[in-house]
């Protein structure tokens, strides 16, 4: 391997039999970066008796946050803060990939309880600050993405033009 630094992807949402979108597209960064990095994916629960030749690592593990350090680079996505609020206190370049865009989808979730809306767009709007205010690097899939977001950015006074 030429360069010896380490990549952690956290693919939360790991299914063996069933692929979800942003799972489908952490494989393929995945297959992308491992010919040149050592690449590792971060899953929620116990790990798959196959791995299929992926390097993993579950965030259940308990030993899961003393290993963080070692990376050089961690992909997270926004809710990656829900399943693990330490994750800033880690020095590694912080790349967001923002292709999951559940800010939008939990408005139609809850568009029966108005009230719950509201409490999920705050709740969103916390955890969307903070990954703002921390990432050196933000992923987008689509250039409507990139504006949409950094409309975003600006709204929270992050983004100075």
């Amino acid at each position: 391997m030429a360069n010896q630094q380490k990549i952690l992807i956290f693919c939360e949402e790991f299914h063996e039999d069933f692929v979800t979108g942003p799972q489908k597209r952490k494989f393929q960064l995945y297959n992308l970066l491992k010919e040149d990095y050592q690449v590792t994916l971060a899953i929620s629960g116990t790990l798959p008796d196959d791995s299929k030749g992926r390097n993993l690592l579950s965030i259940q593990d308990p030993k899961f946050k003393k290993q963080l350090p070692q990376y050089h680079y961690l992909v997270i996505n926004p809710q990656t803060y829900v399943l693990c609020p330490y994750i800033d206190q880690i020095q590694a370049i912080l790349i967001v990939d923002l292709y999951n865009p559940s800010i939008i989808e939990h408005q139609f979730t809850f568009l029966e309880d108005p009230k719950q809306q509201l409490h999920q767009f705050h709740l969103d709007q916390s955890i969307y600050y903070k990954t703002f205010s921390k990432a050196d690097l933000f992923l987008c899939a689509t250039q409507s993405q990139v504006h949409f977001y950094r409309g975003m950015m600006s709204a929270m006074g992050l983004m100075v033009q």
